[in-house]
């Protein structure tokens, strides 16, 4: 064999080695799982107060607040199951959705919630604002923003 050949052959059988090896591999990458649980935030927070008077229960303040519902997972939805209020003030309050919305994946919503408080104290002047879920796969999970409170004067 010349050099030339030589040198043929010898690539040649570099690049055959190099296709054995690796086609010999046994092992193979395993995929990561694919994670269908919802991602929920909640965004564009705003909250005002404004004076309020019910017959039967006194006067007092109604807290009006103002969101956006996002899931960012893109892989599940989410039923919002329950919302918790915490304001400057001390007081701290639960509730429900009444008509239990849904954020579907990779989507968002505007939601309005409310709260009424009767009481002669002045009004609180931030609240922070947490949701409870449940996603489509079952996992329930939560969601918090705070915001400062902008007061509506009584018309």
């Amino acid at each position: 064999m010349t050099g030339r050949g030589r040198l043929y052959g010898f690539a040649f059988w570099i690049f055959s080695a190099g296709l054995i090896g690796a086609c010999a591999s046994s092992s193979s990458p395993t995929p990561l799982p694919i994670t269908t649980v919802a991602v929920v935030a909640i965004t564009n927070l705003t909250a005002t107060v404004e004076p309020t008077t019910s017959a039967s229960n006194g006067s007092g303040w109604l807290y009006r607040l103002r969101y956006q519902v996002r899931e960012t997972s893109g892989s599940a939805g989410a039923v919002l199951m329950g919302q918790h209020f915490v304001l400057t003030t001390g007081l701290a309050a639960d509730g429900t959705f009444s008509s239990a919305p849904r954020v579907a994946a990779n989507a968002t919503i505007s939601i309005e919630s409310t709260l009424t408080v009767i009481t002669t104290a002045a009004p609180a002047s931030q609240v922070t604002f947490s949701i409870t879920f449940t996603d489509d796969a079952g996992h329930v999970g939560s969601a918090s923003a705070g915001a400062s409170i902008s007061p509506i004067a009584s018309s």
